[in-house]
């Protein structure tokens, strides 16, 4: 065996067990609408007292305010929705406030002006 058929052979494996983590990881995460969707189901049933109502009326808004900051992100470019999806999988204070790690986040996603290169 030639050494490109031992690193393709190795490489077409961890590829194929990266895409297949993905796809399952994907399928198992629920998405912001239908985590609303059950929200507001279970809201709209009969059984359920007044704080009940109160902490799904406060999930609700909360799942509001997540879909609004990721709408929001797709609008404003590709780096903020990746921003603001990092932001999403963190820790987080209520939706307009700020998170526990929003100033990292938004240095490490902060657009550096383009420095010329130095002349010899």
């Amino acid at each position: 065996m030639a050494w490109w058929q031992i690193v393709l052979g190795w490489g077409g494996g961890i590829i194929s067990a990266v895409i297949a983590a993905s796809v399952a990881v994907r399928s198992a995460r629920k998405t912001p609408y239908e985590a609303l969707r059950a929200l507001v189901e279970l809201h709209d049933s009969e059984h359920l007292s007044d704080e009940q109502r109160a902490v799904l009326d406060k999930a609700i808004e909360w799942e509001i305010g997540r879909l609004a900051g990721i709408t929001n992100a797709r609008w404003r470019g590709f780096w903020a929705y990746v921003r603001e999806r990092v932001r999403q999988l963190l820790p987080a204070a209520a939706p307009g406030q700020r998170d526990l790690f929003g100033e990292q986040i938004d240095q490490a996603f902060q657009r550096r002006p383009r420095q010329p290169p130095p002349s010899p």
